[in-house]
């Protein structure tokens, strides 16, 4: 899968769960995984601006770079909003409202994450927000989400919610969102091409 790229850089590996042979994936309501975790301790207004802030990561650097990965990697080099994350090569961190996000380039998929859940905040967004957002931004969507399990940094197991986005040139966006555990691991979207 291809947020296996991610999963390298920031520690998840996204696994879907193998019974008797048969991918144990099943689909899942949106709705349902928002009863997993408290909501954030954030009003919907300021849960809006992180995924806003993320959704414009999401765009401004994956999206439009998409087919010049080692111009990005350049780029925010340079950019003073954007500092190396110790250790791991191609990822660049920036703050918004003293949150940390990150993008992620590693061969052919570029990636941006937050850790959902920020000691000083509580949970940032529910999944119903980020959901709503990477559909305005995109053409196409999976009709539903899939349940299935990847692991933290940790590799604490996280139960978390799959969905891919199309956009009308050919870019897909995977959102990777953890629902058990907010805390246990990254909320990330990969960005490529098929």
């Amino acid at each position: 899968m291809k947020t296996e790229a991610r999963g390298i850089a920031r520690g998840g590996r996204l696994m879907t769960a193998i019974v008797a042979g048969v991918a144990a994936a099943t689909l899942f309501n949106a709705a349902s995984a928002e009863d997993r975790f408290p909501p954030p301790a954030l009003t919907d207004k300021e849960a809006r601006g992180y995924v806003q802030f993320f959704s414009s990561l999401v765009v401004d650097y994956c999206i439009s770079n998409i087919s010049d990965l080692v111009g990005l990697d350049e780029r925010l080099a340079t950019d003073p909003d954007f500092k190396p994350f110790e250790d791991l090569d191609g990822t660049f961190e920036t703050y918004y409202e003293n949150v940390s996000f990150a993008i992620t380039t590693y061969n052919d998929v570029c990636t941006v994450d937050v850790m959902l859940l920020d000691a000083d905040h509580g949970v940032l967004f529910q999944l119903q927000h980020i959901d709503e957002r990477l559909t305005a931004i995109t053409e196409t969507a999976d009709k539903s989400f899939q349940r299935d399990v990847d692991y933290g940094p940790d590799d604490n197991e996280v139960e978390v919610m799959v969905r891919s986005y199309r956009t009308s040139n050919g870019v897909t966006l995977q959102l990777i969102y953890p629902v058990n555990d907010p805390g246990g691991m990254y909320m990330y979207v990969d960005v490529f091409i098929e």
